[in-house]
């Protein structure tokens, strides 16, 4: 009985020890395997697969889930919103742009950029720089057949922003406009040829407006697209807007038609999808100044309206004009005196109150 009994505690002995032998083996191995991984990643060609490994979870962390988004070397999406500038009033645009986009909170980590026709004077530019838009010289894009003088002879630019430039994900916005909401969430939109706020103003079921545009300008491809539509325009009057919905009226993204709001349409009573005329004005994300009701744009407007208000109107459509003088008046006193009709000076009505 004591021999058999010493026989199994042997036998249960040497079973330990054997499975102790093949613990450390693994781990023996794991370490060697972790050194050789280290050792890999050291190597240059590993260093950049780290780098979009790393992108992958960042760009799936934040929502991009949809794309395969370029990154830069931190392996985060390169992000810009991008405005043009053809003259000193629309630098004066752009800077008060750039000055509503930062305050709606959009961090100084998305850089706003701004192509500028190469003939505008050094000095205007360095006013875009003085407030920390990123300006990029560019050739102006005319129409031919357009008279010099005619107001949209110079929104072919505007196309320039599809050129790339080493961003992969861009907001444009026009500049004569009042951004009123945050638009950073639309970075993480998903892929398209382009993504654009529903045209409602037109009545066409399937048309757009290039007032705001994202998207992703990692190749030229869709540049050399739009170049090669504008060499044989059907017409002298064919602009940015005519020329994107003919070639992408189908195969963009549409944004709801709350984002961008003409402001002679605030007046209407339409309600989309909102309970009351108040919440869709609430939610509106941009204000895009467009003639109508015998007003203008801000600086062919002569400040006086402030004075004989139309009682029936929506007070926010006086109060866009004012906020836009304040702002003129505030970042663009560079201006020439006189360069906007005279009329009621530092009017302002309370935009923000109303928007709260």
């Amino acid at each position: 009985m004591r021999h058999t009994i010493s026989v199994k505690y042997l036998a249960a002995l040497l079973l330990c020890v054997g499975c102790g032998l093949v613990i450390l083996s693994f781990d023996v191995a794991a370490i060697s395997i972790t050194r050789f991984r280290r050792q890999q990643h050291d190597t240059p060609t590993n260093t950049s697969n780290r780098i979009i490994v790393d992108c992958i979870t960042a760009s799936f962390d934040s929502g991009w889930t949809n794309e395969s988004a370029l990154c830069n070397d931190r392996g985060k999406p390169r992000l810009a919103y991008m405005l043009y500038a053809t003259d000193a009033r629309t630098v004066c645009n752009a800077v008060i742009m750039a000055h509503n986009i930062r305050k709606l909170g959009t961090p100084p980590s998305i850089p706003i950029v701004a192509l500028v026709v190469d003939d505008v004077p050094a000095a205007i530019v360095q006013r875009l720089t003085d407030a920390g838009i990123v300006a990029i010289p560019v050739a102006h894009w005319k129409q031919a057949g357009v008279p010099s003088n005619a107001e949209w002879v110079s929104s072919l630019t505007k196309l320039r922003i599809f050129e790339a430039r080493g961003y992969d994900k861009v907001i444009y916005l026009d500049s004569d406009a009042v951004i009123q909401r945050n638009l950073d969430h639309l970075f993480h939109l998903g892929d398209a040829v382009l993504w654009a706020p529903h045209a409602y103003y037109i009545g066409e079921q399937y048309a757009f407006g290039s007032t705001l545009l994202v998207f992703s300008p990692s190749s030229n491809q869709t540049f050399e697209t739009i170049e090669r539509a504008m060499a044989t325009p059907p017409r002298p009057d064919y602009y940015d807007m005519d020329v994107l919905n003919d070639l992408f009226r189908t195969t963009c993204g549409y944004l709801p038609n709350h984002y961008v709001v003409l402001t002679y349409t605030i007046v209407d009573d339409v309600t989309w999808s909102f309970a009351s005329k108040a919440e869709r004005i609430l939610s509106t994300y941009v204000h895009h100044f467009s003639p109508g009701l015998g007003i203008f744009k801000p600086w062919n407007t002569p400040r006086s309206v402030l004075d004989h208000r139309e009682a029936s109107y929506e007070p926010l459509f006086y109060d866009l004009l004012a906020e836009y003088w304040d702002h003129e008046d505030a970042m663009c006193a560079w201006l020439q005196a006189g360069n906007h009709p005279t009329g009621v000076e530092n009017a302002t009505d309370g935009i923000h109150n109303a928007l709260s």
